[in-house]
């Protein structure tokens, strides 16, 4: 199975003063009608990089995914946007 990523970042003022980007990375497959998720999620100290966000997200996914259902008209990749900028922006990881 092919692994398909999403990358969402956004520029933050630090509490240096200087600029950084914050974001995730969300690693995902199809398995048997179900979203299998990996997330990496970047902490206030990192600065936003993908290649390393797809090793670790999808890392997680093999070892311990979050397990997303398919909903309605969604594609998965919708499905796994709106799950994981929720998780993001509600520091629920």
């Amino acid at each position: 199975m092919n692994t398909k990523f999403i990358h969402h970042q956004k520029l933050i003022d630090s509490p240096m003063g200087n600029k950084k980007f914050r974001g995730f990375t969300a690693a995902y497959q199809v398995v048997d009608g179900k979203l299998m998720v990996g997330l990496s999620i970047c902490n206030e100290d990192d600065t936003f990089n993908k290649k390393m966000g797809r090793v670790i997200s999808e890392g997680r996914m093999k070892k311990c995914p979050h397990i997303v259902p398919l909903i309605g008209e969604e594609t998965p990749a919708q499905s796994v946007r709106e799950f994981a900028t929720e998780l993001f922006y509600s520091g629920g990881v």
